[in-house]
């Protein structure tokens, strides 16, 4: 799999993109950071988001001193406005 692909299963958005080698090895480890290795240690932007609005969240309710009733999922999958994270099942399968 490309490192796009790799991104996008990661819900990172198409127009975001990665520098340095795609990979490295043996001494050059140390001076880059493999475009794959960074694919791999980056926080998804959807689980980012998830995990800020349910802090945004806590902080409200702590603020107001009430307590929090929060659902079982969240769904931060809005159908209200497409953006990037609406990418068709076609753009995920690599073509063989």
């Amino acid at each position: 799999m490309t490192v796009r692909e790799h991104a996008r299963l990661q819900s990172f958005p198409d127009w975001f993109s990665f520098r340095g080698p795609y990979t490295t090895g043996g001494s050059r480890r140390k001076d880059a950071c493999p475009r794959y290795t960074q694919v791999g240690n980056a926080v998804p932007p959807l689980l980012a988001e998830a995990l800020g609005e349910t802090l945004i969240g806590l902080l409200a309710v702590q603020q107001q001193n009430q307590i929090a009733h929060f659902p079982d999922s969240v769904d931060v999958r809005r159908k209200s406005s497409p953006d990037f994270r609406e990418i068709a099942d076609a753009d995920l399968v690599a073509t063989l």
